[in-house]
């Protein structure tokens, strides 16, 4: 999966925006950004929760092929 299917995929699956760090540039392809901009410490411990839970199901559905 590119760093763009994962940005799609998590804001479908989980609600949460990223970058695709090809955006970037070449260098950046294969990584993602994140942007906190000015929310509460609650929202961003809640949006990195919900991306360990979507890479966790990335990876048992991976597992299961």
């Amino acid at each position: 999966m590119d760093d763009l299917d994962f940005t799609y995929q998590l804001a479908d699956a989980k609600g949460v925006v990223v970058l695709p760090g090809s955006v970037f540039g070449p260098g950046g392809a294969g990584h993602v950004g994140f942007t906190f901009v000015t929310q509460p410490e609650e929202v961003i411990r809640t949006g990195v929760r919900l991306v360990a839970e979507f890479i966790e199901e990335l990876e048992r559905s991976r597992g299961s092929r």
